[in-house]
């Protein structure tokens, strides 16, 4: 109960209690002395209750004075702080209106002096022109004309640095790659290509080889279409030689005189039974062929087709080298520079052994032994990038990928390697010549000279009619030339050499 209600109560109380009673009758009159101690306690408590009351909300009207007082003095420190910053505020805008005005008088002062250099310029320009006697446009374009010199002087010679360096670098990987390929290489002893079984018959196999007019040889040369040639030797039994265009045709014929040889059988009635088990014979071998190589080479998973033709290249040759054996040695060949210079070695054993493929039917088809062999390979449903390796491995079509490079370069070491080829003194000679000759064809030619069996040709020129420019062009003119006119194996380097000597005398 608050103190309102409490007064309230005491008030309702005492006049209750103050009221008369009801008159009885009968009962006595109460005693009225506890009803006043009991009002006078009442009276004591109010009083005591209402002075307390009283010094509480003299308590609270002096905390309320004090708090509006502080309160009071609060404003006035914000009233003056306010000010205070407004005084700052008002004092840097007048600084500001200072430096603008300062700044604009810097800009004003600046655009007359930018106004006055420009005049001193058009003066100055005016009097250039006037005394070199050129206008300035003209000056513009000679200077840019000089500076564009400079600048394509200086990148040429920079890129000269770094194609240097870089076949240099590009050299030294390459000897060591092909150097470790030809250090595992194992390639067989080349056979003579002259080798048959005529040269080793005897002279009683001869004379009746050439009984009854020879009817027997006529006869394998109709069934053959291969020519068995007759050289008379005074005073001796006539050699025989067997020659042909078709290799398999060859070999057919080949087989049939061996067999007629052994058997002593030289009867023109017994040459087309011999002839039939020859070719039978001939066929068989080249499908064991094909699956040799492809075993050898490590391709097993060639097609039918490409694998009895690649067979048939144990007939050819080219230079005395085997086509078979030179496709196989390419294809390791070609492993071997794959695992070195991190290209892909499936394709490239395939590519390197069937580049040749077109040779076994270019007697027969139109076209380049490269296209044919790339055609065949695509009928039998080959990855493309085989077929396109094969395609330009002699450089008909520009080679796309790192393995058509590869490929030539293997090809070029089976076919350029020491001792991979016969050749008769003579005719190396005579390609040597030709080489030099090529060379000494062209102007500012002073000397040549065809080096490491042919394979490179170095060319000293005149340094004060060729420049450096020059030597470039002329090292590939010489390589087109010596392409369209010279046969050769493998590849043929053209190094042209420029020296140019500075000399004075102190006196």
């Amino acid at each position: 109960m608050n103190r309102s209600g409490f007064l309230t109560w005491l008030a309702a109380l005492v006049g209750r209690r103050a009221a008369p009673a009801p008159r009885q009758r009968t009962a006595p009159a109460p005693d009225r002395r506890p009803i006043e101690a009991a009002e006078s306690a009442a009276r004591a408590e109010a009083a005591t209750i209402i002075d307390r009351a009283r010094a509480e909300a003299a308590a609270l009207r002096e905390r309320g004075l004090e708090e509006e007082q502080a309160q009071r003095q609060s404003l006035e420190e914000t009233a003056r702080r306010l000010e205070e910053r407004q005084q700052r505020i008002a004092s840097r805008a007048a600084a500001l209106e200072e430096r603008e005005a300062a700044l604009r008088q810097g800009v004003e002062e600046r655009g007359a002096i930018e106004a006055e250099l420009a005049q001193l310029r058009e003066r100055r320009v005016e009097a250039l022109q006037q005394h070199a006697g050129v206008t300035l446009d003209e000056a513009k374009t000679q200077a840019l004309a000089e500076i564009e010199a400079e600048l394509r002087e200086d990148a040429e010679r920079r890129l000269r640095a770094q194609e240097s360096a870089a076949l240099a670098d590009a050299e030294r990987r390459t000897r060591g790659a092909i150097a470790t390929a030809i250090q595992r290489l194992d390639p067989p002893e080349v056979p003579d290509p002259a080798a048959d079984p005529l040269h080793a018959a005897s002279v009683d196999a001869r004379q009746k080889l050439l009984a009854r007019d020879g009817h027997t040889l006529r006869a394998i040369e109709a069934a053959t279409g291969c020519e068995l040639a007759v050289e008379d030797v005074p005073g001796s039994v006539p050699a025989i030689s067997l020659a042909g265009f078709d290799p398999v045709k060859r070999e057919v014929a080949r087989t049939a005189l061996t067999w007629l040889i052994r058997d002593g059988a030289m009867s023109p009635a017994k040459v087309e039974a011999i002839l039939q088990r020859a070719q039978r014979e001939v066929a068989a071998s080249i499908e064991r062929a094909g699956v040799i190589a492809a075993t050898e080479a490590a391709c097993k998973d060639l097609p039918a087709e490409v694998m009895k033709t690649l067979g048939r290249l144990r007939y050819r040759t080219s230079y005395g080298q085997n086509q078979l054996q030179h496709a196989i040695e390419t294809s390791r060949i070609g492993a071997m520079l794959a695992h070195e210079l991190g290209a892909d070695v499936y394709i490239l054993r395939r590519s390197a052994l069937l580049h040749d493929l077109g040779k076994a039917i270019d007697r027969d088809t139109e076209g380049t032994h490269a296209m044919l062999g790339a055609e065949i390979c695509r009928r039998a449903g080959m990855p493309e990038a085989i077929v396109h390796c094969i395609a330009a491995h002699h450089e008909e079509i520009e080679p796309e990928t790192f393995e058509a490079r590869l490929t030539i370069v293997a090809d070029a070491i089976s076919g350029g390697r020491p001792g991979a080829r016969r050749e008769s003194l003579e005719r190396y000679l005579a390609r040597l010549a030709a080489l030099e000759d090529v060379a000494h064809s062209f102007a500012g030619v002073e000397r040549a000279f065809a080096i490491q069996a042919g394979r490179e040709l170095r060319i000293l020129v005149k340094p004060d009619q060729v420049d450096d420019a020059g030597a470039a062009h002329l090292a590939r003119a010489v390589s087109d030339t010596i392409q369209e006119k010279l046969e050769y194996p493998g590849q043929i380097r053209v190094t042209v050499v420029r020296e140019t000597r500075a000399v004075d005398y102190a006196r």
